[in-house]
């Protein structure tokens, strides 16, 4: 990484480097059934049941909630992670008009980063890719387990004679 391939976004009168974590995808580009680990040397996924149109059955205002809490989650775990990463203490900060950038304070100016600062800053912005293209995947394991599991355990008990 050279120092050119770092983004600044400018702020009353200062520059600040920052990542760009704005989603451009959506759930449904995720195939499903979702993986959700493996244990005893067998895959778990999702249930069958647990589709695109079950998704889209649920309320926009419930979808939006999971969404919102899968792009804070991201957004909080990048924030914790910044400093160990960076080497030094910083602050994140999500800015712009919809919250799609993450800019950091904290750091000496761009000109005087060498080698190392510019690596540990490639591994961080890395990092905030990664998480900005799994924010569908995990707003879909958010729909899951707090909508389609609860809603699964409430006909369940339903069904069952007491």
């Amino acid at each position: 990484m050279k120092r050119s391939d770092v983004e600044m976004r400018h702020e009353h009168g200062r520059s600040y480097p920052a990542v760009n974590i704005k989603v451009y995808g959506n759930w449904r580009s995720v195939p499903l059934p979702l993986e959700l680990g493996s244990g005893d040397g067998k895959t778990c996924t999702t249930a069958p049941e647990f589709n695109r149109d079950w998704v889209e059955r649920q309320h926009p205002d419930t979808l939006e909630a999971c969404w919102q809490s899968a792009c804070e989650s991201a957004v909080e775990s990048l924030s914790g992670e910044a400093s160990e990463c960076l080497g030094r203490p910083v602050e994140v900060e999500q800015v712009g008009r919809s919250g799609g950038w993450l800019q950091v304070r904290g750091l000496p100016p761009l000109a005087g980063w060498d080698a190392v600062a510019l690596a540990r800053w490639a591994k961080w912005a890395g990092w905030c890719n990664a998480a900005r293209s799994a924010i569908p995947a995990d707003f879909l394991l958010n729909v899951y387990h707090n909508l389609f599991l609860t809603e699964a355990a409430e006909v369940e008990r339903k069904e069952t004679p007491v």
